[in-house]
Protein backbone atom coordinates (compact mmCIF):
# COMPACT_ATOMS: atom_id res chain seq x y z
CA UNK A 1 0.00 0.00 0.00
CA UNK A 2 1.20 3.18 -1.11
CA UNK A 3 0.56 6.69 0.73
CA UNK A 4 1.49 10.48 0.80
CA UNK A 5 2.97 11.95 4.00
CA UNK A 6 3.55 15.52 4.86
CA UNK A 7 6.44 15.86 7.73
CA UNK A 8 6.62 19.18 9.28
CA UNK A 9 8.37 20.89 12.03
CA UNK A 10 6.11 21.92 15.02
CA UNK A 11 8.21 23.21 17.42
CA UNK A 12 9.55 25.80 14.80
CA UNK A 13 7.00 26.17 11.60
CA UNK A 14 3.66 26.75 14.14
CA UNK A 15 5.08 29.53 16.17
CA UNK A 16 6.17 31.34 12.87
CA UNK A 17 2.57 30.50 11.10
CA UNK A 18 1.17 32.02 14.75
CA UNK A 19 3.04 35.13 14.14
CA UNK A 20 2.71 35.90 10.46
CA UNK A 21 -1.26 35.14 11.19
CA UNK A 22 -1.46 37.76 13.82
CA UNK A 23 0.46 40.40 11.89
CA UNK A 24 -2.30 40.27 9.06
CA UNK A 25 -5.25 38.47 10.09
CA UNK A 26 -5.25 36.27 6.96
CA UNK A 27 -2.19 33.61 5.91
CA UNK A 28 -3.46 29.94 7.48
CA UNK A 29 -1.51 28.21 10.09
CA UNK A 30 0.37 25.05 8.97
CA UNK A 31 -2.38 22.78 10.51
CA UNK A 32 -5.14 24.76 8.70
CA UNK A 33 -3.08 23.97 5.17
CA UNK A 34 -3.19 20.26 6.10
CA UNK A 35 -6.68 19.71 6.98
CA UNK A 36 -7.67 21.78 3.43
CA UNK A 37 -5.33 18.94 1.53
CA UNK A 38 -7.03 16.12 4.09
CA UNK A 39 -3.75 15.71 5.87
CA UNK A 40 -6.08 15.05 8.82
CA UNK A 41 -4.59 12.47 10.84
CA UNK A 42 -1.73 13.19 12.47
CA UNK A 43 1.34 11.61 14.80
CA UNK A 44 3.81 13.66 17.10
CA UNK A 45 7.01 12.38 17.95
CA UNK A 46 8.32 13.58 20.80
CA UNK A 47 12.04 14.00 21.22
CA UNK A 48 11.48 13.99 25.00
CA UNK A 49 14.41 15.08 26.23
CA UNK A 50 16.12 15.33 23.36
CA UNK A 51 16.18 17.17 20.10
CA UNK A 52 16.38 16.22 16.43
CA UNK A 53 19.36 17.83 14.23
CA UNK A 54 16.66 20.21 13.38
CA UNK A 55 16.98 21.96 16.05
CA UNK A 56 13.83 20.94 17.56
CA UNK A 57 12.02 18.42 19.98
CA UNK A 58 9.09 17.63 18.20
CA UNK A 59 8.02 17.13 14.92
CA UNK A 60 4.53 15.88 12.71
CA UNK A 61 3.75 13.85 10.32
CA UNK A 62 0.18 14.18 8.98
CA UNK A 63 -1.42 11.77 6.57
CA UNK A 64 -4.16 11.65 3.82
CA UNK A 65 -6.20 8.96 4.16
CA UNK A 66 -9.12 9.19 1.92
CA UNK A 67 -6.94 7.65 -0.82
CA UNK A 68 -5.99 4.72 1.40
CA UNK A 69 -7.08 1.33 1.53
CA UNK A 70 -10.51 1.05 4.16
CA UNK A 71 -10.55 -2.40 5.43
CA UNK A 72 -14.06 -4.51 6.02
CA UNK A 73 -14.62 -2.65 9.22
CA UNK A 74 -14.43 0.53 8.23
CA UNK A 75 -10.92 1.53 9.30
CA UNK A 76 -7.60 2.27 7.65
CA UNK A 77 -3.62 1.21 8.61
CA UNK A 78 -1.27 3.03 8.56
CA UNK A 79 2.50 2.17 8.48
CA UNK A 80 5.04 4.54 9.94
CA UNK A 81 8.16 5.48 9.76
CA UNK A 82 10.98 6.25 12.26
CA UNK A 83 12.17 9.98 12.55
CA UNK A 84 15.42 9.16 10.90
CA UNK A 85 14.16 6.44 8.65
CA UNK A 86 16.27 6.84 5.30
CA UNK A 87 12.84 6.14 2.98
CA UNK A 88 11.81 10.02 3.81
CA UNK A 89 15.10 11.39 1.35
CA UNK A 90 17.31 13.55 3.26
CA UNK A 91 15.39 16.69 3.24
CA UNK A 92 12.64 14.81 5.51
CA UNK A 93 15.01 12.88 7.75
CA UNK A 94 15.58 13.69 11.50
CA UNK A 95 17.39 12.33 13.67
CA UNK A 96 17.14 12.85 17.56
CA UNK A 97 19.81 12.84 20.24
CA UNK A 98 20.53 12.84 23.46
CA UNK A 99 23.73 13.57 25.15
CA UNK A 100 25.31 11.07 27.03
CA UNK A 101 21.96 8.89 26.21
CA UNK A 102 20.68 6.37 23.16
CA UNK A 103 17.50 6.09 21.66
CA UNK A 104 16.19 3.07 23.05
CA UNK A 105 13.33 2.71 20.69
CA UNK A 106 9.81 4.40 20.37
CA UNK A 107 6.73 3.85 22.83
CA UNK A 108 2.65 4.98 22.41
CA UNK A 109 2.70 5.55 25.71
CA UNK A 110 5.17 7.18 28.79
CA UNK A 111 4.18 6.88 32.26
CA UNK A 112 5.72 9.55 35.10
CA UNK A 113 7.49 7.76 37.77
CA UNK A 114 8.77 9.35 40.78
CA UNK A 115 11.90 7.84 43.45
CA UNK A 116 11.73 8.68 47.33
CA UNK A 117 14.31 11.33 46.46
CA UNK A 118 11.49 13.31 44.00
CA UNK A 119 13.76 12.57 41.04
CA UNK A 120 11.60 12.14 37.98
CA UNK A 121 11.63 9.54 35.69
CA UNK A 122 9.57 7.80 33.06
CA UNK A 123 8.77 3.95 32.44
CA UNK A 124 6.91 3.42 28.93
CA UNK A 125 4.80 0.76 27.50
CA UNK A 126 3.61 -0.42 24.12
CA UNK A 127 7.18 0.14 22.12
CA UNK A 128 6.78 0.80 19.05
CA UNK A 129 7.83 -1.33 15.98
CA UNK A 130 8.11 0.60 12.69
CA UNK A 131 9.03 -2.80 10.89
CA UNK A 132 5.80 -4.49 11.95
CA UNK A 133 3.28 -1.82 13.88
CA UNK A 134 0.38 -0.28 12.75
CA UNK A 135 -1.55 2.90 13.76
CA UNK A 136 -5.16 2.04 12.90
CA UNK A 137 -7.87 4.99 12.35
CA UNK A 138 -11.22 5.02 11.39
CA UNK A 139 -11.87 5.87 7.88
CA UNK A 140 -14.81 8.36 8.49
CA UNK A 141 -13.61 9.70 11.02
CA UNK A 142 -13.51 13.54 11.89
CA UNK A 143 -9.56 14.40 12.73
CA UNK A 144 -7.66 17.44 12.67
CA UNK A 145 -3.96 17.87 12.20
CA UNK A 146 -3.59 20.01 14.95
CA UNK A 147 -4.60 16.97 17.23
CA UNK A 148 -2.69 14.16 17.00
CA UNK A 149 -4.58 11.21 16.74
CA UNK A 150 -0.72 9.50 18.60
CA UNK A 151 2.37 10.65 20.28
CA UNK A 152 5.68 8.47 19.91
CA UNK A 153 7.79 8.98 22.81
CA UNK A 154 11.85 8.76 22.61
CA UNK A 155 13.18 6.79 25.62
CA UNK A 156 16.64 7.26 26.22
CA UNK A 157 18.71 5.34 28.11
CA UNK A 158 22.19 6.31 29.50
CA UNK A 159 24.90 5.17 27.83
CA UNK A 160 26.93 2.00 29.42
CA UNK A 161 29.77 3.19 31.57
CA UNK A 162 32.65 1.80 32.43
CA UNK A 163 35.27 3.53 35.07
CA UNK A 164 38.75 2.14 35.32
CA UNK A 165 40.49 1.97 38.76
CA UNK A 166 44.08 0.99 39.62
CA UNK A 167 44.49 -1.88 41.10
CA UNK A 168 47.30 -0.87 42.88
CA UNK A 169 45.95 2.51 44.66
CA UNK A 170 42.01 2.55 43.69
CA UNK A 171 42.60 5.79 41.89
CA UNK A 172 40.28 6.53 38.81
CA UNK A 173 42.29 6.56 35.69
CA UNK A 174 39.39 7.06 33.37
CA UNK A 175 35.59 5.59 32.35
CA UNK A 176 34.45 4.85 28.73
CA UNK A 177 30.93 4.95 27.61
CA UNK A 178 29.29 3.35 24.78
CA UNK A 179 25.89 2.17 23.38
CA UNK A 180 24.78 -1.59 24.57
CA UNK A 181 22.52 -1.64 21.42
CA UNK A 182 26.05 -0.98 19.07
CA UNK A 183 28.34 -3.44 20.97
CA UNK A 184 28.10 -6.26 23.00
CA UNK A 185 30.84 -4.81 25.58
CA UNK A 186 34.35 -3.51 25.51
CA UNK A 187 37.35 -4.37 23.58
CA UNK A 188 40.52 -5.74 25.62
CA UNK A 189 44.24 -4.61 24.88
CA UNK A 190 46.06 -7.34 22.84
CA UNK A 191 48.81 -7.42 21.72
CA UNK A 192 49.65 -6.74 17.73
CA UNK A 193 52.05 -8.74 15.82
CA UNK A 194 52.34 -6.25 12.94
CA UNK A 195 53.30 -3.38 15.38
CA UNK A 196 54.74 -5.40 17.86
CA UNK A 197 52.67 -2.68 20.57
CA UNK A 198 49.94 -3.44 22.58
CA UNK A 199 46.80 -2.13 21.06
CA UNK A 200 44.44 -1.09 24.43
CA UNK A 201 41.33 -0.24 22.19
CA UNK A 202 38.79 0.59 24.48
CA UNK A 203 41.06 0.29 27.64
CA UNK A 204 43.01 4.06 28.80
CA UNK A 205 46.64 4.44 28.61
CA UNK A 206 49.00 5.13 31.32
CA UNK A 207 52.00 7.21 30.71
CA UNK A 208 55.38 5.07 30.63
CA UNK A 209 53.45 2.12 31.56
CA UNK A 210 52.66 -0.98 29.79
CA UNK A 211 48.90 -3.02 30.59
CA UNK A 212 49.23 -6.11 32.33
CA UNK A 213 45.90 -7.53 33.53
CA UNK A 214 42.44 -6.12 34.39
CA UNK A 215 39.69 -7.53 37.29
CA UNK A 216 36.37 -6.97 38.04
CA UNK A 217 37.55 -6.30 41.76
CA UNK A 218 39.82 -4.00 43.84
CA UNK A 219 41.02 -7.40 45.34
CA UNK A 220 42.67 -8.84 42.13
CA UNK A 221 41.34 -12.13 42.47
CA UNK A 222 39.00 -11.95 38.79
CA UNK A 223 40.96 -11.62 36.48
CA UNK A 224 39.04 -11.09 33.03
CA UNK A 225 40.01 -13.05 30.05
CA UNK A 226 38.94 -13.17 26.42
CA UNK A 227 38.72 -10.25 23.65
CA UNK A 228 35.69 -8.83 24.81
CA UNK A 229 33.99 -7.93 28.33
CA UNK A 230 30.70 -8.06 28.36
CA UNK A 231 28.74 -5.01 30.43
CA UNK A 232 26.55 -6.05 33.36
CA UNK A 233 23.85 -3.65 32.18
CA UNK A 234 20.30 -4.92 31.11
CA UNK A 235 18.36 -2.95 28.60
CA UNK A 236 14.55 -3.87 29.03
CA UNK A 237 12.87 -2.58 25.68
CA UNK A 238 9.52 -3.42 26.92
CA UNK A 239 9.34 -0.59 29.22
CA UNK A 240 12.48 1.37 27.58
CA UNK A 241 14.42 1.37 31.27
CA UNK A 242 17.82 0.02 31.79
CA UNK A 243 19.56 -1.44 35.14
CA UNK A 244 23.32 -1.92 36.20
CA UNK A 245 24.23 0.76 33.59
CA UNK A 246 27.30 1.26 35.41
CA UNK A 247 30.38 -0.81 36.38
CA UNK A 248 34.08 -0.80 37.43
CA UNK A 249 37.11 -2.72 35.99
CA UNK A 250 40.61 -2.80 38.07
CA UNK A 251 43.54 -2.64 36.11
CA UNK A 252 47.56 -3.14 36.50
CA UNK A 253 49.96 -2.24 34.58
CA UNK A 254 54.11 -2.51 34.92
CA UNK A 255 56.48 0.01 34.74
CA UNK A 256 57.86 0.68 31.41
CA UNK A 257 57.00 0.71 27.69
CA UNK A 258 57.24 -3.22 26.75
CA UNK A 259 57.14 -4.87 23.22
CA UNK A 260 56.85 -8.34 21.67
CA UNK A 261 59.09 -7.94 18.43
CA UNK A 262 58.56 -10.39 15.32
CA UNK A 263 60.28 -8.21 12.84
CA UNK A 264 63.45 -5.57 12.46
CA UNK A 265 61.31 -3.55 11.64
CA UNK A 266 59.18 -3.04 14.99
CA UNK A 267 62.48 -3.17 16.91
CA UNK A 268 63.29 0.02 14.99
CA UNK A 269 60.31 1.85 15.05
CA UNK A 270 59.06 1.12 18.81
CA UNK A 271 63.02 2.13 20.16
CA UNK A 272 63.11 3.51 23.75
CA UNK A 273 65.91 3.87 25.91
CA UNK A 274 63.77 2.26 28.44
CA UNK A 275 61.91 -0.14 26.67
CA UNK A 276 61.24 -3.24 26.77
CA UNK A 277 61.85 -5.81 24.13
CA UNK A 278 60.79 -9.41 24.11
CA UNK A 279 61.98 -10.96 21.18
CA UNK A 280 60.01 -14.17 19.12
CA UNK A 281 61.66 -14.41 15.81
CA UNK A 282 65.10 -13.85 14.24
CA UNK A 283 65.63 -10.36 12.94
CA UNK A 284 67.20 -9.71 9.86
CA UNK A 285 68.33 -6.09 9.61
CA UNK A 286 69.01 -6.32 5.96
CA UNK A 287 67.34 -3.54 4.87
CA UNK A 288 66.37 -1.97 8.19
CA UNK A 289 68.40 0.73 9.86
CA UNK A 290 69.75 -0.21 13.44
CA UNK A 291 68.44 2.92 15.75
CA UNK A 292 70.84 5.48 16.13
CA UNK A 293 70.03 6.63 19.37
CA UNK A 294 70.92 3.03 20.12
CA UNK A 295 74.77 3.39 18.60
CA UNK A 296 75.45 6.43 20.67
CA UNK A 297 72.55 6.88 23.30
CA UNK A 298 72.26 5.59 26.47
CA UNK A 299 70.14 2.25 26.58
CA UNK A 300 68.44 1.03 30.34
CA UNK A 301 65.77 -1.22 29.19
CA UNK A 302 65.51 -5.04 28.45
CA UNK A 303 65.49 -7.15 25.15
CA UNK A 304 64.88 -10.56 26.06
CA UNK A 305 66.20 -12.16 22.92
CA UNK A 306 64.81 -16.02 23.66
CA UNK A 307 68.00 -17.23 21.97
CA UNK A 308 66.95 -15.93 18.73
CA UNK A 309 69.56 -14.16 16.22
CA UNK A 310 69.50 -10.27 15.28
CA UNK A 311 71.33 -10.10 11.79
CA UNK A 312 73.31 -8.23 8.93
CA UNK A 313 73.13 -5.43 11.44
CA UNK A 314 75.43 -1.85 9.62
CA UNK A 315 76.16 1.08 12.04
CA UNK A 316 78.42 3.65 11.30
CA UNK A 317 80.45 6.26 13.91
CA UNK A 318 80.71 9.81 11.66
CA UNK A 319 79.51 12.29 15.01
CA UNK A 320 82.53 13.94 16.40
CA UNK A 321 79.77 15.42 19.57
CA UNK A 322 79.61 11.65 20.73
CA UNK A 323 81.61 9.63 22.70
CA UNK A 324 80.52 6.26 23.29
CA UNK A 325 79.73 3.81 19.87
CA UNK A 326 78.76 0.48 18.61
CA UNK A 327 75.34 -1.20 18.72
CA UNK A 328 75.04 0.32 22.03
CA UNK A 329 76.34 3.57 22.77
CA UNK A 330 76.36 3.26 26.38
CA UNK A 331 74.61 0.34 28.52
CA UNK A 332 73.48 1.41 31.72
CA UNK A 333 73.49 -0.03 35.00
CA UNK A 334 69.77 -0.71 34.74
CA UNK A 335 70.15 -2.30 31.57
CA UNK A 336 69.13 -6.26 30.72
CA UNK A 337 70.31 -7.78 27.63
CA UNK A 338 69.68 -11.41 27.40
CA UNK A 339 70.06 -14.44 25.28
CA UNK A 340 70.80 -12.93 21.32
CA UNK A 341 73.55 -14.02 18.67
CA UNK A 342 74.88 -11.11 16.81
CA UNK A 343 75.29 -12.25 13.02
CA UNK A 344 77.14 -10.13 10.94
CA UNK A 345 77.60 -6.89 12.81
CA UNK A 346 79.37 -4.41 11.14
CA UNK A 347 80.43 -1.28 13.26
CA UNK A 348 82.28 1.41 11.63
CA UNK A 349 84.42 4.40 12.94
CA UNK A 350 84.48 6.59 9.91
CA UNK A 351 87.30 9.10 8.60
CA UNK A 352 87.19 11.97 9.86
CA UNK A 353 86.16 10.86 13.91
CA UNK A 354 88.55 12.17 16.28
CA UNK A 355 88.88 9.84 19.57
CA UNK A 356 89.36 12.21 22.59
CA UNK A 357 87.31 10.97 25.17
CA UNK A 358 85.89 8.43 23.07
CA UNK A 359 84.79 4.67 24.21
CA UNK A 360 84.77 2.05 21.00
CA UNK A 361 83.63 -1.25 21.28
CA UNK A 362 81.62 -3.48 18.94
CA UNK A 363 78.80 -4.71 21.28
CA UNK A 364 79.10 -0.84 23.17
CA UNK A 365 80.67 2.33 23.91
CA UNK A 366 80.52 1.59 27.57
CA UNK A 367 78.74 -1.18 30.00
CA UNK A 368 78.45 0.19 33.70
CA UNK A 369 78.43 -2.06 36.59
CA UNK A 370 74.97 -3.84 37.75
CA UNK A 371 73.96 -4.05 33.93
CA UNK A 372 72.69 -7.44 33.24
CA UNK A 373 74.43 -9.08 30.35
CA UNK A 374 74.20 -12.96 29.87
CA UNK A 375 74.08 -15.47 27.02
CA UNK A 376 74.93 -12.96 24.11
CA UNK A 377 77.37 -13.43 21.34
CA UNK A 378 78.69 -12.76 17.84
CA UNK A 379 80.04 -14.25 14.92
CA UNK A 380 80.90 -13.50 11.57
CA UNK A 381 81.07 -9.47 12.66
CA UNK A 382 83.90 -6.53 12.42
CA UNK A 383 85.11 -3.71 13.90
CA UNK A 384 86.42 -1.80 11.48
CA UNK A 385 88.22 1.98 12.20
CA UNK A 386 88.83 3.95 8.54
CA UNK A 387 92.44 5.26 8.61
CA UNK A 388 91.41 8.87 8.29
CA UNK A 389 90.69 8.82 12.19
CA UNK A 390 92.34 11.02 14.61
CA UNK A 391 94.39 9.13 17.49
CA UNK A 392 96.67 11.45 17.95
CA UNK A 393 96.00 11.74 21.77
CA UNK A 394 95.28 8.26 24.79
CA UNK A 395 92.24 9.37 26.44
CA UNK A 396 90.22 7.07 24.80
CA UNK A 397 89.71 3.15 24.45
CA UNK A 398 88.25 0.48 22.33
CA UNK A 399 87.50 -2.93 22.72
CA UNK A 400 86.41 -5.93 20.51
CA UNK A 401 83.47 -6.13 23.32
CA UNK A 402 83.27 -2.78 24.89
CA UNK A 403 85.43 0.06 24.76
CA UNK A 404 84.91 1.20 28.91
CA UNK A 405 83.36 -1.61 31.56
CA UNK A 406 83.20 -5.14 30.99
CA UNK A 407 80.27 -7.35 29.78
CA UNK A 408 80.64 -11.22 29.71
CA UNK A 409 80.53 -11.91 26.17
CA UNK A 410 82.73 -14.34 24.27
CA UNK A 411 84.96 -11.81 21.93
CA UNK A 412 86.15 -14.53 19.55
CA UNK A 413 82.90 -13.95 16.59
CA UNK A 414 84.77 -10.63 16.33
CA UNK A 415 87.86 -9.64 13.82
CA UNK A 416 89.13 -6.19 13.85
CA UNK A 417 90.13 -4.35 10.04
CA UNK A 418 91.11 -1.47 9.25
CA UNK A 419 89.72 0.80 6.24
CA UNK A 420 90.32 3.77 4.02
CA UNK A 421 92.37 5.17 1.80
CA UNK A 422 95.68 5.82 3.65
CA UNK A 423 96.09 1.78 4.49
CA UNK A 424 99.87 2.26 6.25
CA UNK A 425 98.30 5.36 8.11
CA UNK A 426 97.47 3.06 11.14
CA UNK A 427 98.41 -0.03 12.36
CA UNK A 428 95.55 -2.02 14.99
CA UNK A 429 96.72 -4.67 17.79
CA UNK A 430 94.41 -6.99 20.23
CA UNK A 431 95.43 -8.53 23.18
CA UNK A 432 92.85 -9.82 25.30
CA UNK A 433 89.75 -8.06 23.67
CA UNK A 434 91.54 -4.70 24.08
CA UNK A 435 92.87 -3.56 20.84
CA UNK A 436 95.42 -1.16 20.45
CA UNK A 437 95.91 1.84 17.56
CA UNK A 438 99.54 3.20 16.49
CA UNK A 439 99.64 5.87 14.18
CA UNK A 440 102.69 6.05 11.69
CA UNK A 441 103.25 9.11 10.62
Amino acid sequence: MKFRIKSFIAGLILPAAILLAAGCGADPTPYEVNDDKGYTVSVKYDANGGIFDTNTSVIMDSFNISDMEMKSDGTVDIALLSPDDARRGSSNSFTPSFGGHFLAGWYAERTETQDSDGEKSYVYSRPWDFETSLLTVDADGKYSSSEPVMTLYAAWIPLFKVSFYSLEDGALIDSYSFNPTEKEGIILPKWNKDSGAIDMNDFPKKTGYTFEAAYLNGEGTSKIDGEVLAHNGKVNLENGTAENTEMSVYLSFVEGDIYHIYKAEQFAANYKAGGTYIIHEDLDFSDVIWPSALTTGSFGGKIAGGGHVFKNISVLQNDNSKTSFGLFGQVSETATITDICFDTASITIKKGIRSAGSSYGTFAGTVADGAEISGVSFKNSVLSIDTGCYFGTEDYTVGLICGTGSADIDSSGISVSTVGDKPDRLTVTVNDGTVSITVNE
